[in-house]
């Protein structure tokens, strides 16, 4: 059980791209002896049926989220930092210093160094159309072999 838990919390599953996920949970699932149904609805749910040899007087539902919060990249600078905006209720003020993976690339969210900043900017939390990722690039091309606009971007 701890190996699978594991291997769910390593696999990357923003919301609205949680396909890995359900193919692991259904991978997982497929030979269970008392599975007698798997199903995909429309809006990418796994809904798996249990039957046992006995029947309960009862019947037991286990819900959880399949997907995680996250971010999606939205452009990348001339010098090589890529824009992001959040996927799910993100608060900024647990963005700033978080590593992050971009297609199975590290990279870290950052923004202005201290000194670069006004008075005003050093009293306030960045928003995040302020924060870059940093993902070690020198150039627009460069960081565009890591990403591209429309790419998942996960907490490592």
């Amino acid at each position: 059980m701890r190996n699978r838990i594991l291997d769910l919390c390593s696999l990357s599953g923003i919301s609205g791209n949680e396909q890995s996920i359900r193919d692991y949970i259904v991978k997982q699932l497929q030979n269970a002896p008392a599975v007698t149904n798997i199903h995909i609805d429309n809006m990418g749910n796994c809904i798996v049926t249990l039957k046992g040899e006995q029947r309960a007087p009862k019947r037991v539902l286990f819900a959880a989220h399949m997907d995680e919060v996250g971010g999606i990249v939205t452009g990348i600078t001339d010098d090589g930092y890529l824009r992001f905006d959040t996927v799910g209720g993100i608060e900024p003020e647990v963005l700033f210093d978080r590593t992050v993976q971009i297609n199975g690339h590290c990279g870290v969210i950052g923004g202005k160094a201290v000194h670069q900043c006004t008075a005003d900017e050093k009293n306030k939390m960045p928003t995040v159309h302020d924060m870059l990722i940093d993902v070690g690039a020198d150039s627009k091309e460069e960081a565009g072999t890591v990403a591209k606009e429309g790419d998942a971007i996960t907490f490592a």
